[in-house]
């Protein structure tokens, strides 16, 4: 995929989303969870799990754009911690009163003992409420970190909102190596 054209239209398609209607997604939060990865056998020979903690967050600077953060650091079973960070800027825009489109792109590490590795990883995806509680986010995840290779993920997360600004999440994101699952709580601040 060329990499210029990707950014190119999510650039395009900021520029055009004044045009679409805001729906009350908040995009403003932050988010504590429980991580577990599974890593397959085929990667190191045996199933090599680890656990940890994770934390999400945003801003929204405007109803269409925000900026993002998210960071996890898990202990595997081989005795290695591993923390990744990845920040940048998203766009978001309305399809209906109940569902967003997503994109954003943002710089990306990992953090091994013996490794240390940036770039850059982009995510595409949707946003939507299924009645007046429930949310569910859907993104694909693309992630090139030089040396280590580059990876795509899908991720799906489900949220369920005690009150306006409280939910507890439930997720999974796999790729072709590892499965990832969350357990965690956001708080979301009122949209502007």
């Amino acid at each position: 995929m060329n990499k210029a054209a990707l950014l190119g239209t999510l650039v395009t398609v900021g520029a055009m989303a004044p045009a679409f209607a805001e729906n009350g997604f908040s995009y403003t939060y932050l988010e504590a969870n429980y991580v577990n990865t599974e890593i397959d056998e085929d990667v190191f020979g045996t199933e090599v799990d680890g656990d940890g903690f994770g934390l999400q967050g945003a801003v929204a600077f405007t109803p269409i754009v925000h900026a993002y953060a998210e960071y996890t650091n898990q202990d595997f079973d081989f005795d290695v911690d591993v923390d990744t960070l990845e920040l940048g800027l998203g766009i978001n825009w309305a399809l209906s009163d109940k569902a967003d489109l997503i994109g954003r792109i943002g710089y990306a590490n990992a953090d091994a003992d013996t490794v240390d590795e940036d770039g850059f990883a982009l995510q595409a995806g949707f946003r939507g409420r299924l009645g007046e509680r429930f949310e569910l986010e859907g993104l694909a995840h693309y992630v090139d970190l030089g040396d280590i290779d580059d990876n795509v993920s899908f991720r799906a997360t489900g949220r369920y909102f005690f009150t306006e600004s409280f939910a507890v999440s439930l997720g999974a994101e796999i790729d072709s190596d590892a499965t990832i699952y969350l357990v965690g709580a956001r708080y979301s601040f009122p949209s502007k």
